[in-house]
């Protein structure tokens, strides 16, 4: 389920309210964009960053926050964003007594944590000081999947079905009857066959005429190889972008962390299995599979 026009539905009915993702510069843009004047969309980088710089005060209007992808949230530098926050809305650190005219909305998802380094968010790490079920006693959970196809909807399932995360949590249904298309896996006797193969998984889409640059995003493991490929791709005159751009003007070629929390109507995942620094492969694949919206595409 897209969390965007949720969060854009609720900020119309709430002034002065800062949307805090991870690394989404596309989110940023297109909140930004559609509530310029009611909402303060920053990434939770820059957040910490001008708090560094320029101290709270900055921040002093701000009554609602939204952050949105919290599970992956980094914190390379050891600060605190969670705190940050409730200093910034004047809650104190260890209690219920919040103010009538502020509120604090968390969205996170522990099936697709992929990083194991502690995002700063106690309720996902079992670390921290803060004792979230005393400070948010009210919690909902997502109960309908609308983005994905029916077909790659019970492919993610299988996957999350095995997490013992998945466990805790409501089961969920898929709300809308479109099959879509079976999941497309390439199996790779090289790597060196990476590209040229992702190359043409991409011709042959664009070719059908049934989507364009834009409706497709190619995903790999890192942000480098990523940088590689698009300039190897652009070659062919393939108008190219990342997940930063809104809106899409071609084809996005990113990590997967940076599209995390973003969608496209086909997705090619490019050798998932390959990680080392996150989680583990399942985490990495339920993240992958629930991005994709009507086909998805392995190469690995």
């Amino acid at each position: 389920m897209a969390l965007e026009p949720y969060i854009l539905e609720r900020m119309h009915s709430i002034y002065r309210q800062l949307q805090l993702p991870e690394c989404k510069k596309a989110l940023e843009n297109s909140v930004g964009s559609e509530l310029h004047g009611i909402c303060i969309p920053i990434t939770r980088a820059k957040f910490m960053l001008d708090i560094k710089h320029k101290g709270y005060d900055e921040f002093n209007c701000v009554r609602h926050v939204v952050v949105d992808e919290a599970q992956n949230f980094r914190n390379e530098t050891g600060e605190d964003w969670f705190k940050s926050i409730f200093k910034i809305l004047n809650w104190p650190n260890d209690s219920q007594q919040h103010y009538d005219n502020t509120s604090l909305y968390i969205f996170c998802d522990q099936l697709q944590k992929i990083r194991r380094e502690y995002c700063g968010l106690s309720i996902l790490d079992s670390k921290g000081e803060h004792q979230m079920s005393n400070l948010f006693p009210t919690e909902c959970r997502l109960s309908t999947v609308i983005r994905n196809s029916r077909k790659i909807y019970e492919q993610w399932e299988k996957i999350a079905l095995k997490q013992s995360d998945f466990e805790k949590r409501n089961q969920l249904g898929i709300g809308h009857d479109y099959e879509g298309r079976e999941v497309n896996v390439v199996n790779l006797s090289s790597s060196d066959e990476i590209f040229s193969t992702v190359k043409e998984t991409i011709v042959k889409i664009l070719d059908d005429k049934v989507y364009k640059e834009s409706d497709v995003a190619v995903l790999f493991n890192k942000k480098d190889i990523a940088e590689r490929f698009a300039k190897h791709i652009e070659a062919s005159s393939i108008s190219v972008t990342d997940a930063e751009e809104f809106p899409r003007r071609g084809l996005v070629v990113d990590s997967f962390r940076r599209f995390s929390g973003l969608d496209a109507p086909v997705v090619i995942a490019v050798a998932p299995k390959s990680y080392s620094d996150y989680e583990n492969e399942d985490k990495v694949n339920i993240l992958l599979y629930s991005r994709a919206m009507v086909e998805f595409h392995i190469i690995e």
